[in-house]
């Protein structure tokens, strides 16, 4: 099997050099391919054809700033503090962690992505509250949520100013324009994305929706859209302020779920 931690060689006081490193580390992985599949040259080939040299760009990208995160954690510390050595990169569940961070930056559109997993790995060697099969399950959310649904997330777990502010910052994407009867299609076509965009959030249990309770003796309002009761907001749980931590995306202090 590739040592995935090869490229990992984190020293507060020396610096890494990844991109010298990176053909060897690709060039392994086919020739591992090769070896443990049936027909496994082939496959390898086939591989090199599918899977151009920037993906390996974008792994090695996310462990530059895995890197960089470690270095400012370990020199904020003193030497009576824990700090972020060697052999705990190399333990096992850290391993695992690392092939499915490398194997989500593979596939990373954006450098935002790429700071969420690096910033998850980093903390999930700092966050002495999180157990490994907790880290690597927030993981998998990541995984399940493109950039745009974290914006939502983002904005749901802000209160006040901040919500207001972080709103004219994304107004863009965050803007919902109600539809009714007389709606054209293009804004039927964008709310219901925008809805699936929540939706999707609310499945993995990283946002709650709010109802607006009717008043004795009175039905609750209903959505034209849905046909369910009318949400009146939407709010973080506690999983979501957790995958917002993690990924450096701080919530308010305080969750309210």
């Amino acid at each position: 099997m590739v040592d995935r931690l090869t490229i990992l060689k984190i020293e507060q006081d020396e610096d890494i050099s990844l991109q010298t490193n990176q053909q060897d580390v690709w060039a392994t992985a086919i020739k591992v391919i090769s070896n443990c599949v049936p027909f496994g040259s082939p496959v390898g080939e086939l591989i090199t054809s599918f899977i151009p040299n920037q993906k390996i760009e974008r792994v090695v990208k996310v462990t530059e700033k895995f890197n960089e995160k470690l270095i400012d954690y370990n020199s904020k510390l003193n030497d009576v503090e824990k700090r972020i050595n060697i052999v705990e990169l190399k333990n096992n569940e850290f391993a695992d962690l690392y092939e499915e961070g490398a194997n989500q930056a593979s596939r990373a559109l954006t450098d935002e992505r790429l700071e969420y997993i690096a910033s998850l790995l980093a903390n999930s060697l700092t966050d002495e509250k999180l157990e490994h099969i907790e880290t690597k399950k927030l993981l998998e959310f990541l995984n399940e949520i493109n950039d745009t649904e974290i914006i939502f997330l983002q904005y749901y777990a802000l209160y006040g100013g901040e919500k207001r502010k972080f709103y004219e910052e994304h107004e863009r994407v965050l803007e919902i324009l109600p539809t009714n009867v007389q709606s054209s299609a293009k804004e039927f076509d964008k709310y219901s994305i925008q809805t699936t965009y929540k939706q999707n959030l609310i499945r993995f249990g990283l946002l709650k929706e709010k109802h607006k309770e009717a008043k004795k003796g009175e039905f609750p309002e209903i959505d034209y859209n849905t046909g369910k009761p009318k949400v009146s907001d939407y709010v973080t749980s506690r999983l979501g302020n957790a995958l917002l931590r993690i990924i450096n995306l701080k919530p308010s202090d305080e969750d309210a779920y």
